[in-house]
């Protein structure tokens, strides 16, 4: 329980990426800013919905695989707990019927 509880945080940073490093910082100039808001006022809603488009297309189908793989991990994982569990049981039970004849 407790090294699941530990690789909880790394999972979720793995299948879901922060891309707030990734921004554009603009520089403050007056031509730099005139510029652009006049292209934004062109061309910022094709963009945007280009951007949207791209987002859902790319980035949600990487966050499925990548989701996919760790059920798949989990599911693993599960299985050799109780594999392991199922031993431990085996090995209780043993201990028990020698205390008990002894």
């Amino acid at each position: 329980m407790e090294w699941c509880i530990e690789n909880v945080q790394t999972d979720i940073n793995e299948v879901f990426i922060n891309n707030i490093y990734q921004l554009q910082i603009y520089e403050d100039n007056v031509f730099t800013k005139i510029k652009r808001i006049i292209f934004n006022k062109i061309s910022g809603k094709s963009k945007f919905k280009r951007f949207l488009e791209n987002y859902e297309n790319e980035y949600i189908k990487d966050i499925k695989t990548k989701n996919t793989s760790k059920i798949l991990d989990v599911i693993s994982i599960l299985k050799g707990i109780m594999k392991q569990m199922e031993k431990v049981k085996e090995q209780i039970s043993v201990k028990y019927q020698k205390m008990i004849y002894n």
